[in-house]
């Protein structure tokens, strides 16, 4: 136990919080990131990437892939390599855990653990969570179980990435990770990947200790060697949106709505939220209809929908 007054903290010399990954998601160090969206989004992607981006800095990576198989592993692999050879030789770092034990308590982790101390990684990733999770999902106390064992991992001077899915949309629910939220409550760092038109915006939605990271886009592209990843995708198919575009994109992709449905679901009204819809009305991804209803003698109410 350590006794320390608040005079001695103020006068601690400042120091920077330590990080796997600083864009385009974060990974601290002691610390766990979750990234969640829908099925299709590129949540894998993301994670292999972060294991590449750490393996290629000299660092060791412990990827624990539940529903990867050998061959679609090696073609992201190349694609993500981009033919470029001098950066094969720190696959050598990555080592994949396939087929992987499920979590159940950590006797059953033992062969993990006994990986980690003989490769002593800077990153542990799993992908996707549902692949080892035992119990129910929308049990605080089965993921909060899961989570303790999360930190046993994040303890030993290294981050820990949780790929998982998303809930099934519910009209008028904000969209989240799938199960309870006590995942959500016990991570550092939170991503969120929402896919359109073949653009996936990246969300930092929760951060502990850190600002919130801008919102950052990348898109799936064909290559030589594959498929890869490209970031900061900007032109015709994306632009920059903001929170409020983004929350008005997840609220619609559970149906269409009229503006004023759109305020009481969003609990927002204001220059923000019309500026934000107009945006997108502008951009093509959203369509405003006549709805045939007339409120009072104004012009007739629109409905609001994403566009296929």
């Amino acid at each position: 136990m350590r006794i320390v007054s608040g005079t001695d903290l103020l006068s601690a010399p400042e120091r920077e919080l330590p990080q796997v990954l600083r864009e385009p998601i974060r990974v601290p160090v002691h610390g766990v990131t979750l990234v969640h969206g829908p099925p299709n989004c590129g949540k894998s992607w993301v994670a292999l990437d972060a294991a590449l981006q750490v393996a290629c800095s000299g660092r060791s990576v412990v990827a624990v892939l539940g529903e990867a198989n050998a061959a679609s592993l090696r073609g992201r692999i190349k694609g993500l390599l981009r033919g470029d050879s001098n950066r094969e030789p720190a696959l050598s770092g990555i080592h994949f855990v396939l087929d992987p034990p499920e979590f159940e308590n950590a006797a059953a982790l033992d062969p993990i653990f006994e990986l980690c101390e003989l490769v002593d990684p800077y990153l542990f990733v799993v992908d996707p969570l549902a692949s080892v999770f035992v119990g129910d999902e929308n049990s605080s106390e089965s993921m909060g179980g899961f989570c303790r064992l999360l930190r046993r991992f994040a303890a030993n001077e290294l981050g820990a990435l949780v790929v998982h899915h998303d809930r099934k949309p519910v009209h008028g629910a904000p969209r989240d990770a799938r199960g309870s939220s006590a995942l959500r409550a016990a991570a550092d760092q939170v991503f969120s990947l929402d896919e359109r038109a073949g653009v996936t915006v990246v969300r930092n939605t929760k951060s502990r200790d850190f600002p919130r990271l801008p919102d950052t886009s990348f898109r799936l592209e064909s290559g030589p060697s594959g498929p890869s990843i490209a970031y900061g995708v900007s032109g015709a198919a994306h632009t920059q949106l903001s929170p409020t575009a983004l929350t008005i994109l997840d609220a619609l992709a559970r149906g269409p709505l009229t503006q004023s449905d759109l305020r009481k679901v969003l609990h927002r009204s204001g220059s923000a939220l019309s500026g934000a819809l107009e945006s997108l009305i502008e951009s093509g991804r959203v369509v405003a209809e006549p709805s045939g209803y007339r409120r009072g003698a104004g012009r007739p109410t629109r409905l609001l929908r994403l566009v296929d």
